[in-house]
């Protein structure tokens, strides 16, 4: 006969035969009582909705969060946007946005379209693009005559407004002297002697019948070693620039921040602004040892016009143009944009304008017009015609236009006959 103990726990009876296993009986008592307690906190009303409450506030606490860190989001995006607004820049759809590559590899930007610069002056730009993909208004339909005026960024003129660019002013000028003359803006930003040279090659500019073609040329247009824009991009810049969060201020700052943090770490990414530190300390402007560093330095950039790149890129580049368009009929003109510190030095000794030296040598013997726009600046400094080390304001806009119109209007006037291929 077996003899077994019996514990009562309220719910059912359970008899324990405890001098076969008593180690099991008292595990077993232990589990059927933390059964019955769970059991009975799950059946009490008050415990239940205690515990739905601290659900709920877990719930609310994340929310809470949640919103905060939006709300700061919104205040740093406002605040991001009114310091844009305020260093002449916007938030947006911006200019650099809208360029491509078309299938012939012309470096373009979007038709029909309109996007943010940054302002030379005091104010950010929002730039238009016409059906055509140029800048300015719609084409009109026949004038008597037609420019196109061909370059970079310089050309382009993306800081100031459309009615201050200086190819909208000379434009002006032909209309007030009572001539049917339209001037196109055909410029796109970062590019250089080989886009000149693809569009003549696939006929870019064939359809719009240009009785003169004027080539805008900026003293990096040789093309630095390490690409123009779109080229060799950077990964992270690259992601910034293609986000869908592209367009908002934070992210233009985050992108500033990381450029930033490039250009102090060195390396290849600097090449191209390994002068900008010279550049800033100003001693270039009476010190001819500093000058020449500074152009060392820019070598990857405009300082490209003091070295051989001159001879063996733009050179025969411009051969190649000439005669391009002397097969149609079309004559070209050369326009030399220089860099401010040739404006801004008061050194005077020849290495300063070296490449318009050598420019104008080489249009003498390749029969090409040329103008060089450093003489009427360097005359005008005083009224700082630089916006930065490359692009005018609104006054050296007006000093290029009224420059060059003489020089337009006489290459316009000058008959061209067509080479027959």
């Amino acid at each position: 006969m077996v003899v077994a103990d019996t514990y009562d726990f309220g719910v059912a009876a359970f008899q324990c035969p405890h001098h076969l296993c008593p180690e099991f009986c008292h595990s077993t008592l232990h589990l059927h009582t933390v059964l019955d307690i769970r059991c009975a906190v799950r059946n009490d009303p008050v415990t239940n909705n205690s515990a739905q409450t601290h659900f709920l506030k877990g719930w609310i606490q994340l929310a809470v969060l949640i919103g905060s860190i939006f709300l700061m989001f919104l205040g740093a995006e406002g605040l991001s946007r009114l310091l844009l607004w305020k260093s002449a820049q916007a938030h947006g759809p911006k200019l650099h946005d809208l360029f491509y590559f078309d299938r012939n590899g012309l470096f373009r930007i979007k038709p029909n379209s309109r996007g943010w610069h940054r302002g030379y002056d005091e104010r950010p730009i929002m730039v238009e693009l016409n059906s055509d993909g140029f800048r300015g208004p719609e084409l009109r339909e026949s004038p008597a005559k037609r420019i196109i005026f061909v370059g970079d960024s310089v050309v382009f003129d993306a800081g100031v407004q459309q009615e201050e660019t200086f190819i909208a002013l000379a434009e002006d000028y032909f209309e007030r002297d009572g001539q049917d003359v339209e001037i196109i803006n055909a410029g796109t930003p970062d590019v250089g002697v080989n886009q000149y040279w693809l569009q003549a090659k696939h006929n870019r500019f064939d359809n719009y019948k240009p009785d003169l073609i004027v080539i805008g040329l900026y003293l990096n247009d040789s093309r630095p070693p390490q690409g123009f824009l779109g080229e060799n991009q950077d990964q992270i810049i690259d992601f910034l620039s293609h986000s869908p969060l592209k367009h908002l201020a934070l992210t233009h700052y985050v992108r500033q921040a990381y450029i930033a943090f490039q250009l102090k770490r060195g390396g290849k990414f600097t090449e191209r602004f390994e002068w900008v530190a010279r550049y800033k300390s100003h001693k270039w402007m009476d010190n001819p040892s500093e000058f020449q560093q500074l152009v060392k330095e820019a070598q990857f950039d405009w300082g490209a016009a003091w070295n051989v790149s001159l001879e063996t890129n733009v050179f025969p580049a411009l051969m190649e143009l000439r005669d391009q368009y002397a097969r149609k009929g079309v004559k070209i003109a050369v326009v030399l944009f220089p860099v401010n510190v040739q404006v801004y030095t008061k050194l005077t000794d020849s290495f300063i304008d070296y490449p318009q030296r050598q420019m104008s040598k080489f249009a003498t013997i390749a029969d090409i017009p040329f103008f060089d726009l450093l003489p009427s600046l360097k005359r005008q400094k005083n009224l700082r015609p630089y916006a930065d080390p490359a692009h005018l304001n609104r006054v050296g806009n007006r000093i290029t236009a009224d420059t060059i119109y003489p020089f337009l209007k006489a290459q316009l006037n000058k008959d061209s006959k067509k080479i027959e291929p």
